[in-house]
């Protein structure tokens, strides 16, 4: 008798399948209804039982157990569930007995119970071994009868013929749930996940598997993308099917119900399928051997696989999929390096059988992306081997092909990262293992929910792999509340030139990284950029941003400050003379002496200059430069304007230094006037003296002389005449004369001029000495007087005779002509003419 002993996960109902080879003296009891074979509980598999003359024939009872597939002898089980759910039920018939139209039924109650129904049955053909019922649903508390009917012998007639077989029922298995979409690690490296986009380091091989013995050859293999999985043959002559060819893209397998993708879920990129849909004895390899590190530790095999399951061939002839690693010195890692499966254990594998496959219908079987985990901690630092292997039936006439992946972990628990610490956080322990424990709690299943997280608390989880239940891993990590930081706050100054760099971190080493910056002109996606000194003050800001969904904002400032304005006094001293130095608009300050004072006391022998460069509170810097001029004793510089006056004008003297050491004093001696400037009326030539002392006491003293010049007397005599008359007028004293007004004067200016106004006028002449431009004035009137009105009374005289004859109306009278006239003036003459004469008499007032 043959044994094989397979293990399940934990999830999944562990199933102990026996496959044993009997002989139809193994005899059980009968399986009526009335006795039939009771299962009390799950899962439940029994060997060695027949129909040999025990069983009661059901046939045509009702109508779904048919003459054809139940007529003859039926082996009867009960079984009432205690929960509702699913089952799978499986005959394994005596290959020795040579079954023909065996048959398989579930009955909801005792087939012979009035309204019995069938809630599946299964029928077999010439050589059938294998009968299942799949999936049927049960109702808790419900009594079930399964009913086997061994049909007939090709060898014997009627259908009584004994066969032996096994039966085996269980609940369904449950099934992996569906691998995550998202990434649940990183690429191993070494391009074991295809991350390269090829097969480089991976070795290929092809061989050939018939059955004596079962062989897997090591001819290397052919690389390829999205080969072709062939045609739907036996043993294919051109061999159409790639044999190893990376997947990409969306597609699924069509043997699969387009259920099975072609590339690994969770984001991968490419695949690898390894075998093909047509057989032929073929038997392929891909292995790889990588180095193991803290950050591949966990490592992670995916696979989905594809078998056909013939009916009448053994264990060791169906088609195969296994995976193993090794140590670099050849031996197997045990916890979760080592895996087999063969088509005949499908069904207790977790295999869907296929609803409508295009080859090998109605019995091909898949297996859906499952993840499998494997602890590397005791090999860090060492290389190990993983080899996956597809191998076709012994026989030639079915197929086996899978898909692998791999993706890595460091050891960590995922979810300990959080954004806040809000009402509760998922931790999720690694995929592809088994038995989680979570400590402290007790939790069980891969994850966990921790209410009001504490940052730093601290979690445990332990596991088992699932392709090893012995091996047990543990797991801690610490709650993180994810935080970002960024350094390089700087103060610069105006003008500083050169790079700064940034430090940004994240307690979450998978964070990114975008940097702006205000005013706008810098981006970037390193946490740890470098940007040219600005010009102005400028903030930059980094949006930290986890896978998680976290985004922190933070910034830092470069300030650029103004530098300061420094002062310093630059004195003039006399020589030997000390001054001091004083510097503002600074903080500190250092001196070209080395000084650090704020002022200091220097005593130059000629004139020097000193710098001073002073630090404000930025640290910003600036110098100045004070000048000490070493200058001679004072002199004293006069202006005076005009420097030469006439008498009753003024000047203005105006004295400044020439040497000497500012500010100066000034002292006239004109009142004790203290101003630079000082005004003068002298009435004749005067000296006035001012004294200029300097800030280091020196003085000089200088006179200043107004000279006056003195005015011209201009003189000129009054004149008077009578109506129609004239006057001239001669002025004395000066060398030019100007008359006004001008009005009767011929000339207005010289002298002398004629003056004739018709009134009585007075005139003012200006008079002019050439040499010195001095003037005098005067005045003159020029008196008009009337012309008097004469009156004389005519006479009348005899020859001989005379007469008196007297004028009026004026002072003195002159009388013409004169000959005959007493006198010649006075107002009254004697006129003796001897003939008739005419006077005429000019009189004067």
């Amino acid at each position: 008798m043959k044994k094989k002993l397979l293990l399940f996960s934990s999830k999944c109902l562990v199933l102990f399948i026996v496959l044993i080879s009997i002989n139809i003296k193994n005899i059980q009891a009968q399986g009526t209804c009335g006795t039939a074979t009771n299962i009390a509980s799950l899962p439940y598999a029994i060997t060695g039982l027949t129909n040999c003359g025990k069983g009661a024939n059901y046939s045509g009872t009702p109508a779904c157990l048919t003459s054809t597939n139940f007529a003859g002898e039926d082996y009867v089980f009960k079984f009432t569930p205690t929960v509702t759910g699913c089952v799978n039920a499986l005959v394994i018939f005596d290959a020795s007995s040579s079954p023909w139209n065996s048959g398989f039924a579930l009955l909801d109650r005792c087939p012979t119970a009035a309204g019995a129904v069938c809630v599946g049955t299964a029928a077999g053909t010439l050589g059938t071994t294998t009968l299942s019922l799949l999936k049927m649903n049960l109702t808790a508390g419900t009594t079930y009868y399964f009913v086997v009917s061994g049909g007939q012998s090709i060898f014997n007639s009627p259908p009584n013929e004994c066969f032996g077989f096994d039966f085996k029922l269980a609940a369904c298995p449950i099934p992996p749930p569906p691998l995550p979409t998202t990434p649940q690690g990183i690429e191993c490296g070494s391009n074991l996940g295809m991350e390269d986009g090829n097969l480089n380091g991976w070795t290929g091989y092809t061989g050939v598997n018939t059955q004596t013995p079962a062989t897997v050859g090591i001819v290397p293999g052919v690389a390829s993308v999205n080969g072709a999985l062939g045609t739907c043959t036996s043993n294919p002559a051109a061999g159409v099917g790639t044999r190893h060819t990376r997947t990409t893209g969306t597609g699924f397998d069509p043997n699969t119900d387009n259920v099975v993708s072609v590339v690994a879920p969770g984001c991968r990129v490419s695949s690898l399928r390894i075998g093909n849909q047509e057989a032929g004895y073929q038997a392929e390899a891909m292995e790889k051997t990588f180095m193991v590190t803290t950050s591949n530790v966990l490592f992670t095999y995916l696979y989905a696989v594809v078998l056909q399951n013939p009916a009448g061939h053994t264990t060791s002839n169906q088609p195969r999929f296994d995976i193993s690693i090794k140590t670099s010195g050849g031996a197997l890692i045990s916890c979760g390096g080592v895996y087999e499966v063969t088509a005949d254990n499908a069904l207790s594998e977790g295999f869907t059988r296929a609803d409508n496959p295009p080859c090998g219908s109605p019995d091909v079987w898949y297996k859906n992306w499952t993840a499998v985990g494997t602890d590397l901690t005791p090999y860090i630092g060492q290389s190990v081997t993983i080899r996956f292997t597809t191998v076709d039936c012994t026989q030639g006439g079915h197929f086996g092909y899978a898909y692998v992946d791999t993706y890595c972990k460091p050891k960590e628990i995922f979810g300990t990262k959080v954004c806040t610490l809000g009402s509760s956080v998922t931790l999720t322990a690694p995929q592809g293992f088994t038995d989680y424990v979570w400590s402290p709690g007790g939790a069980t299943g891969q994850s966990v929910i921790i209410n009001n997280p504490v940052d730093g608390a601290i979690y445990t989880v332990s596991f088992k792999s699932i392709v090893g239940a012995s091996c047990i891993s543990t797991v801690t990590d610490t709650i993180k509340l994810i935080t970002a930081t960024v350094t390089g706050d700087t103060t610069i100054c105006i003008g500083a030139t050169g790079v700064k760099k940034f430090i940004a971190t994240s307690t979450d080493a998978s964070a990114t990284y975008s940097w702006t910056s205000t005013p706008a002109g810098f981006t970037s996606s390193s946490p740890t950029p470098s940007v040219t000194l600005p010009s102005v003050t400028t903030v930059y800001k980094v949006i930290v941003s986890s896978p998680l969904g976290c985004t922190l904002t933070k910034s830092v400032t470069i300030t650029v400050n103004p530098p300061p304005t420094i002062t310093v006094n630059s004195p003039t001293i006399c020589p030997g003379l000390t001054t001091t130095l004083t510097a503002s608009g600074g903080a500190t300050y250092l001196w070209s002496t080395m000084a650090t004072t704020t002022a200091i006391t220097v005593s130059p022998a000629s004139t020097a200059s000193y710098t001073v460069t002073g630090t404000n509170t930025f640290g910003c810097t600036a110098s100045a430069v004070a000048t000490v001029t070493v200058s001679p004793p004072c002199g004293v510089n006069l202006i005076t304007t005009p420097a030469t006056v006439c008498n009753g004008n003024c000047g203005t003297v105006t004295a400044s230094a020439n040497s000497g050491v500012p500010p100066y004093a000034f002292v006239w001696s004109i009142g004790g006037a203290t101003t630079t400037s000082v005004s003068a009326c002298p009435t004749s030539t005067t000296s006035y003296t001012v004294t200029v002392t300097d800030n280091a006491t020196n003085s000089a003293t200088a006179i200043a002389v107004i000279t006056v010049n003195p005015n011209p007397v201009v003189s000129v005599a009054n004149a008077n005449y009578c109506t129609g008359g004239s006057a001239v007028l001669t002025a004395t004293g000066a060398d030019t004369y100007t008359w006004s007004p001008a009005t009767g004067l011929t000339p207005s200016t010289g002298s002398p001029v004629t003056a004739n106004p018709s009134i009585t006028t007075t005139y003012t002449v200006t008079g002019t000495i050439a040499a010195t431009g001095c003037t005098g004035t005067t005045t003159v009137v020029v008196t008009v007087n009337p012309n008097p009105t004469i009156t004389v009374p005519g006479a009348s005289i005899c020859v001989g005779g005379s007469t008196p004859l007297t004028a009026s109306g004026a002072d003195s009278y002159t009388w013409t002509p004169a000959a005959t006239l007493s006198s010649s003036a006075g107002p009254t003459v004697t006129a003796t003419p001897t003939v008739t004469t005419t006077y005429t008499i000019t009189g004067t007032t």
